[in-house]
């Protein structure tokens, strides 16, 4: 016999990050009752900004910015990005927090990664929004702001007026508050364990909290990132899953090293309309006027857990901004 299912099931979604955050928003909307879906997470509601430091919120999406664009090697992931683009750009909710600031990617010599994008954009059925830039352009574009930058070892570089950067942790909070004010209802809490039903094989009916409550539902979402390992890790055991079919080892976390700077009013002004930089695979630069006195660097050099540890210092009279990695060795000078 089939078993019934009821006419207004319940939804628990485990983890209050971009893809819990918009699963929650959207259900919000299309579901007849609101109240019929739970968002779980760690954090406080509402969420603390991404500047406090004692309560921030653990997933990724709740930073200061996050790059958006459609620049990627995978036409999926550039058709993927577009549809972002178009919801960042028309969303009442979100639309205020991004900016479409461009962006100039430096691609290193003897790389194709910049003439893979860009074959992606001409094929992808739109308008190539993409245009080839020489060093001495992106020298003296943008007030000279990048006159000094060092270029060694890149062999070419692109302007992408489409890009830019959104504010991801306010955006993120107010897609949130959205969810919760249409009816959404969230618990903080730490989930210790999945409960499943009686018969294993109908699988998960809720979670058990770190203070012992249990929280059931009809349908439980887990959008719980790099933690969702540990999270996994005690059904498993349970289960008695094979080392090879458990999830840490069908996908892994990645990871990168950011650092912050804060900037005086005088500087925040100066480096106003700077475009999102893209160092190759060595990282990018960032400027985020909500906080109107931070400087983002995004360090892109670590594989998966295999994260390494970079040290930044900034001379504010020079205004170089220098890195050195675990050896001691100064990376790049990035500004002028």
């Amino acid at each position: 016999m089939a078993s019934s299912k009821p006419a207004n099931p319940t939804v628990l979604i485990v983890g209050a990050g971009i893809f819990g955050t918009s699963t929650a928003y959207h259900l919000a909307l299309s579901e007849p009752n609101p109240a019929n879906v739970t968002l779980l997470d760690r954090a406080p509601f509402p969420l603390p900004p991404a500047s406090d430091a004692q309560n921030h919120p653990l997933g990724a999406s709740a930073d200061i910015n996050k790059i958006v664009r459609a620049d990627y090697s995978v036409p999926f992931y550039m058709s993927l990005a577009y549809e972002a683009i178009d919801a960042w750009s028309s969303l009442p909710v979100i639309k205020s927090f991004f900016h479409r600031t461009g962006w100039v990617s430096l691609d290193e010599k003897g790389s194709d990664l910049a003439q893979r994008i860009r074959k992606n954009f001409k094929e992808s059925g739109r308008e190539d929004p993409t245009k080839d830039m020489t060093f001495e352009e992106v020298r003296e574009s943008w007030g000279g702001l990048l006159r000094e930058a060092d270029f060694d070892g890149y062999g070419s570089a692109y302007w992408n007026p489409g890009a830019g950067w959104a504010e991801a942790d306010r955006a993120m909070g107010a897609m949130l508050k959205e969810a919760v004010d249409k009816g959404v209802k969230y618990i903080q809490g730490e989930v210790v364990e999945l409960i499943l039903h009686e018969h294993e094989w109908r699988g998960v009916k809720g979670v058990r909290l770190a203070d012992g409550k249990i929280v059931e539902a009809d349908n439980v979402v887990l959008a719980t990132g790099p933690w969702t390992s540990l999270t996994l890790s005690t059904t498993e055991d349970k289960l008695k899953m094979e080392k090879s079919a458990r999830i840490e080892r069908q996908v892994k976390a990645a990871g990168v090293c950011v650092a912050h700077y804060a900037l005086n009013a005088k500087e925040k002004e100066k480096f106003d309309k700077i475009p999102v930089v893209v160092y190759g695979s060595d990282g990018w630069l960032a400027i985020s006027l909500a906080l109107a006195s931070e400087w983002r660097s995004n360090i892109s050099q670590s594989k998966h857990f295999h994260t390494q540890a970079l040290f930044a210092t900034r001379d504010l009279l020079s205004e170089d901004v220098l890195f050195w990695n675990t050896k001691g060795k100064k990376s790049r000078r990035m500004l002028g």
